[in-house]
C-alpha cells in the first residue's frame, strides 16, 4: 500500500478509461449498436476491470487512512510517554547541580573561615 502501486493503478486506470471511451465512441446516441460482439466483450471486460481497479485503489486509500490513523495513536502514545521522562530528567539535572553548588559554596566558606 505505497505510494508506487497507487501510481501504477492510476496510470492503468487511466489507460483502461482511454480504451473504453475509444471502443464506446462507435456507439450511436440512440443505444442501437453497431459494434460487433467481440467489441462489446471488450468494452464489458474493459468496464469490469476500470471497476476492478476502482476497488483496488479505495482498498489502498483505506489502508492508507489505516496506517496514518495508527501512526497517529503512535505518535500519541510516544509523546505521553517520553515528555514527562524529559521533564523528570531535566529535574533531576537541575537538583544534581544545585547540590553540587551548595557544596562548592559550602567548602569555600569552610576553606575561607579558617
Amino acid at each position: 500500500m505505497c505510494e508506487p502501486d497507487r501510481s501504477r493503478r492510476d496510470v492503468r486506470r487511466g489507460h483502461v478509461e482511454a480504451t473504453l471511451s475509444k471502443l464506446q465512441t462507435g456507439q450511436p446516441e440512440g443505444g442501437n449498436s453497431l459494434l460487433s460482439n467481440d467489441q462489446a466483450r471488450e468494452i464489458e471486460r474493459f468496464q469490469e476491470q476500470k471497476l476492478r481497479i476502482r476497488k483496488e485503489l479505495r482498498a489502498t486509500k483505506a489502508g492508507l487512512e489505516q496506517d496514518i490513523e495508527t501512526l497517529g495513536w503512535k505518535m500519541k502514545l510516544i509523546n505521553m510517554l517520553t515528555m514527562p521522562l524529559i521533564v523528570t530528567a531535566l529535574g533531576l539535572l537541575v537538583a544534581l547541580w544545585r547540590k553540587r553548588r551548595r557544596h562548592a559554596i559550602a567548602m569555600l566558606r569552610k576553606g575561607g573561615a579558617a
